[in-house]
This record gives structure tokens, C-alpha cells and sequence, in this order.
């Protein structure tokens, strides 16, 4: 007798269990054809469901779907990534939980931390290709436009940073573009264009009183990220 998954077979594994279901007995040494089919029909169907019901915690980090057919692809793909995520994992999300956590919960409670991994980094990207988007738009042909579409190491790093905490989701452009342009001129002026640390892009703090108060200042603009209120933009 042939072990292929058999149509009827598949269909009755399917209506069992939950996708969670499915897995679970995955995770426990069930390998039969037709349980991985099933799973792989069920994660189809929850994907299907998200593109026209997109999990309401996703607002917390991912903005509305762009325009730009490019994009509103790679919106549709991550909603749909955590769309199969939530439906395994269940995490346990408070009101107070924004950013990645708030929308896919803690790493550490992931029954698959690959998992959760790569559901945290659709989020990111795409959540930060939008928002670069809008700068760009927004700045049109200026230097922000210029060292946006270039992303310096740094630049991506405060991106990572502002999606993390759901920052990017009501982004105001002209504070954010400024806070570029103004690193970006302070990197220049010190020659730290070619400067490789990007968790550190002002380098050391100058000796000169008032560069030093400048060099502070840059600092706190961009470490502002989850005390600010989103409603009041950023930088």
C-alpha cells in the first residue's frame, strides 16, 4: 500500500486539528505524508484568510499597505507571515507590549525561535522599505533622499532600531529627515563617512564644549526611539 497522501486522507488530518494542532504533533515525531500535507494546506488557508483579514495587532508596527505594487506584495507576504506565526504560537501580548513584541510576542516563549525569528525579520524589512518609501517620496530630490536610498551601515541600524519599537508606524517625515541630514553632516565634518561601527556613528565625544553639547544632543535624538510618543513623531 502506497504511503502518498491520499486527497481524503489529507482532508480528514486537516479538519482535526488546528494549524497549531498539526504542528504540535509534528514537533512530536508524527512524520506521516499526509500530516505534513495537511500542514502545508492549513498554513495555505491561514495565509489566504490574512490578505483579507489582516491580524489587527500588526498596526502596531507595520504601516497601511503602500501603493507601490512592490510593496504592497511584500505587505501582503509579511501580514500573511504573521498571520501563520500567531496562528502556531498563541503568544501572550498585553496592551503595553508594543513593536515586535506587541505583534508577535517574546522570542524566549517561541516554540520555534527560528521561527519567530524569521517572522521578526518580514516585519522589519518590509515595515522599513515602506517607510524609506515615504521619506524619499516625501524629501524628493534632496540629500535625505540621497542618504536614504544609499543606507549607510548606521542609517539601517537606527532603522532596525525605529522598527523594533514600532516607530516607523506613524513616522514623521520631516523630524526623522532631519535627524538624517543633521548625523549625516556631523559624520562628514568629522570625517566618520568611512567609519565602520554602525551602533556608534557620532564617534567620540569631542573635547570642545560646544561640539561636545552638539555631539550629546545628536546622541539623544537617536536613542529616542521607545519613550517617544508615536503620535508626536520621531527625532
Amino acid at each position: 500500500m502506497s504511503d502518498a497522501p491520499s486527497a481524503p486522507r489529507v482532508a480528514r488530518v486537516a479538519r482535526s486539528r488546528s494549524l497549531a494542532g498539526l504542528i504540535a504533533a509534528q514537533r512530536r515525531g508524527d512524520d506521516r505524508p499526509d500530516l505534513a500535507t495537511a500542514i502545508e494546506h492549513a498554513e495555505a488557508a491561514v495565509r489566504r484568510i490574512a490578505e483579507h483579514e489582516p491580524p489587527p495587532l500588526i498596526r502596531k508596527m507595520l504601516p497601511h499597505c503602500p501603493t507601490s505594487p512592490h510593496l504592497a506584495a511584500r505587505w501582503r507576504t509579511t501580514v500573511a507571515d504573521v498571520a501563520v506565526h500567531l496562528a502556531i504560537e498563541s503568544p501572550k501580548i498585553t496592551h503595553d507590549h508594543a513593536g515586535l513584541r506587541g505583534v508577535i510576542g517574546s522570542r524566549t516563549r517561541a516554540t520555534n525561535p527560528t521561527r519567530w525569528d524569521d517572522t521578526a525579520q518580514s516585519l522589519r524589512e518590509t515595515t522599513i522599505e515602506i517607510a524609506c518609501r515615504h521619506l524619499t517620496d516625501h524629501h524628493g530630490a534632496s540629500s535625505v533622499s540621497t542618504i536614504v536610498r544609499s543606507r549607510p551601515e548606521w542609517l539601517t541600524e537606527h532603522f532596525h532600531s525605529l522598527a523594533d519599537a514600532g516607530a516607523l508606524v506613524t513616522v514623521d517625515p520631516d523630524r526623522l529627515g532631519a535627524l538624517i541630514e543633521d548625523v549625516h553632516d556631523w559624520r562628514v565634518e568629522y570625517d566618520l563617512i568611512d567609519a565602520t561601527d554602525p551602533l556608534h556613528p557620532l564617534g567620540p565625544t569631542p573635547p570642545d564644549p560646544l561640539q561636545r553639547a552638539r555631539h550629546s544632543q545628536l546622541a539623544r535624538r537617536l536613542a529616542t526611539v521607545t519613550e517617544r510618543n508615536p503620535s508626536r513623531g520621531i527625532a
